[in-house]
């Protein structure tokens, strides 16, 4: 078993139809077929019920869903993690700004920032929307945003 074969599981369950999650994977749906079937062998149960265009998932499809989810979820959690550290450790701040910020009120936060502080981290910025911002915020792949949207809820 390996990782592809969680995420292809998932992407799979998540659609309901081969055509959907292979085109959604970026490769062929017999490959997709192919990739499922030599996980229902190596797992020796049926994971989905196949029933023309759409699928369903077997008792044991659901079993293992819950795995791939929670395999799935904790990689790509130290993924995160490990970004996080390394960016720590390089000293590094990673900043997501809409444009009319990145273009003015940013940079002067920035030298301010500089001016005022004997540690110098690298500020790595870049301009997004602010819908992709909060989400990045969310998932910890940047350590501060200015969006144009009031947030309720923080993390």
């Amino acid at each position: 078993m390996n990782l592809n074969q969680l995420y292809y599981f998932k992407e799979l369950a998540k659609e309901r139809q081969f055509s959907k999650a292979a085109k959604n994977l970026y490769i062929s749906q017999p490959s997709l077929s192919n990739f499922i079937k030599s996980l229902e062998k190596e797992l020796n149960c049926q994971l989905i019920n196949r029933n023309g265009g759409q699928i369903t998932l077997t008792e044991y499809g659901k079993i293992f869903y819950e795995a791939a989810i929670t395999s799935i979820n904790s990689i790509e959690k130290s993924k995160i993690d490990i970004a996080n550290y390394k960016r720590k450790e390089e000293n590094i701040i990673k900043i997501a700004s809409i444009p009319t910020a990145m273009s003015s009120y940013l940079p002067r936060i920035i030298s301010e920032y500089k001016q005022t502080n004997k540690i110098q981290p690298k500020f790595y910025c870049y301009s997004d929307c602010s819908n992709n911002i909060y989400q990045n915020l969310e998932e910890g792949k940047i350590d501060i945003g200015i969006c144009s949207k009031k947030v309720t809820t923080l993390i």
